[in-house]
């Protein structure tokens, strides 16, 4: 009878910690998700907190000092123009540069954030690659619709 109490006893406490366990790994679980949701929500906060880019004060600038030398007029050296918005869509010659709310997929920014010297813009030898803030401006302005 002792043998079967303690048998009993045994069965109880390893059930028992089987739930504690149970418990804590759903409540962990639960933390996880919490954490995640809040940091996504103070990252929303941070982008909403930018203010919005303006292609005459943000982007423009960016443009005639890394790409408007070769990228501008009727006659661009390049054959691709950035000073015209139809242009850089696309509309004229079915070769869209910039995909409104698309940076990740737009030419342009495959261009100027390329690793392979040979195929960044601006050139070698050219002019400076773009700052880090520069291409997250050009990308946000995209992102925004290229308003």
């Amino acid at each position: 009878m002792a043998q079967t109490r303690t048998d009993t006893l045994a069965i109880l406490r390893a059930s028992f910690v089987r739930r504690v366990l149970r418990v804590e790994t759903i409540f962990a679980f639960l933390l996880f998700l919490l954490a995640g949701s809040l940091s996504l929500a103070v990252a929303q906060a941070a982008d909403e907190a930018r203010p919005a880019v303006d292609f005459a004060r943000d982007v423009y600038p960016i443009l005639q000092t890394h790409c408007l030398r070769c990228h501008a007029g009727r006659d661009a050296e390049s054959g691709y123009r950035l000073d015209v918005r139809r242009e850089i869509l696309g509309e004229t010659n079915g070769e869209p540069l910039a995909l409104p709310g698309k940076s990740g997929e737009s030419r342009l920014m495959q261009r100027v954030r390329a690793s392979d010297v040979r195929l960044r813009m601006p050139p070698e030898g050219e002019g400076e690659p773009l700052a880090a803030a520069e291409m997250d401006t050009l990308a946000r302005w995209i992102d925004q619709g290229l308003s």
